[in-house]
Formats: structure tokens, sequence, C-alpha cells
């Protein structure tokens, strides 16, 4: 089977990967979005200023809007350390330059090859709290022209909580786990906020908030918050992106 880096460096170049001789013999659609997904010191946050880090919310809801799940073929996702990801979400390509949240680089499946085989969800879904904690620490510097993506939040171990987030939820798909992006307006202080955390859908604990911008913001209980879908949140990182 070829390297992983070989795979995407194929993508890169020419918008495709094509298996050599004897393989699969078709396209591989690395990205995941929506979701659309691509694939192309420690630190623990005791205190953020909640009220700076989130860009005025345009766009409200009450609900998550729902769409019918694409399936993905099995077929394709063996083998590439796509094969935990849920049916509920599609692949797609495009450029890099793309004006979406959740990319998947090589980095992030080396990043959770330990997390993947974990049975129990809450323990998966905490461990990768652990792991964002690790690697990305409370960031100052914003991107100049608005949020960054997942990808560059890994690359530039910061972000804000937004950023933090976005990172979160696309481990948490390539893993297996339903997530999606929450808006809280009320914190689990009671201090009214401008600010986001990661919602995650559990079989064994039902739907957990998760915020790597607190301390012990694993399945913290906020107050008042919104789940978004992705249709929404992508109108709003386009947005804020620009």
């Amino acid at each position: 089977m070829p390297s992983l880096d070989n795979i995407v460096n194929n993508i890169n170049r020419h918008g495709y990967y094509k298996q050599p001789k004897g393989g699969l013999g078709r396209f591989f659609l690395f990205c995941l979005t929506a979701g659309v997904l691509y694939l192309g010191g420690d630190a623990i946050f005791s205190h953020i200023n909640k009220n700076q880090d989130v860009p005025s919310d345009p766009i409200t809801t009450e609900e998550i809007i729902t769409e019918n799940p694409t399936k993905i073929d099995p077929e394709i996702k063996i083998g590439y350390g796509l094969e935990n990801i849920d049916d509920g979400y599609i692949i797609s390509i495009e450029e890099k330059t793309a004006d979406k949240p959740y990319l998947l680089s090589p980095d992030m499946l080396r990043l959770v090859e330990d997390v993947k085989g974990i049975k129990n969800d809450y323990k998966k879904a905490e461990k990768l709290y652990r792991i964002v904690d690790s690697n990305v620490k409370y960031g100052e510097n914003k991107r100049i022209n608005g949020y960054r993506n997942s990808v560059e939040v890994l690359e530039t171990a910061e972000g804000v909580c937004g950023e933090s987030t976005i990172l979160y939820i696309t481990l948490a798909r390539l893993c297996g786990l339903k997530a999606n992006y929450v808006s809280v307006d009320i914190d689990f202080s009671g201090d009214d906020v401008n600010h986001a955390c990661a919602g995650v859908q559990l079989q064994d604990k039902g739907f957990v908030l998760v915020d790597n911008a607190y301390s012990g913001g694993f399945d913290i209980k906020h107050k008042d918050f919104t789940v978004r879908s992705d249709e929404e949140f992508e109108r709003i990182f386009s947005m804020w992106r620009n």
C-alpha cells in the first residue's frame, strides 16, 4: 500500500489519487467536510477573555438542520485511516484555500491513531480533549484574514476558543463521533459570554459539551448555547475568513 504522504502529495499535485496497479482502481477522495472533511507544550486554558474570542454571530437557529446521510464506500475508507468515520458524513475534494473549517491532514491521522480503537465513546471523546489541550495553546495571534481552519490550528499549535473547537470536531469525526460547533451565550458559571465549544453525541452519555478553552472543560455544563449545523457554521466561518 502506498504511504499516506505519497497519497496526499498526489492529491495536492493532481487533485486526485489513483490507486496503482491492482488496487482499488478508482479515484480516492480525501476531504471530509460537513460534513465535509478534507484529507488533502501541554496547555490547559485556565481562563480566557471569553467576550472577545468569537465574532458576533450573524445567524441564529432553533435546531440543527438534518440532511439525508450519504453513505461512504467502506472499500474506500479501509486502509487509509478513515474506517471509523460515521456514515452521516460525506467525502468530497476541493482546493486547500476553500473556506471550509473541518479539514483533515496526515498529521491528524497519526495524532489519533491510538484513539480510534477505544470502544467507549465517552473515554474516546475525553482522550481527544486531552490531545487538543496537549497540542494547541490559547492563541492571541489571530489569522490575518480571519479564523483558522483545523489544519492551520494544528500547524500553528494555537487557537482561540472557536478555532480549537474546529480542530476538536475534526478529530472527533475522524474517530467515529458525531460532533458539532456550539455557540455559547451563558457559560457554566452563569457569565454572559461570546464563546464557542464542541458538542458531541455519545452513545453512553448522550449530548456532551467539550470546551478546550476552559480548565476541566470536558463534559462542561454551559447554561445557554446553540448547536450549529454544518450548513449554518460554514456560512458563518466563510464570513469570518474574509
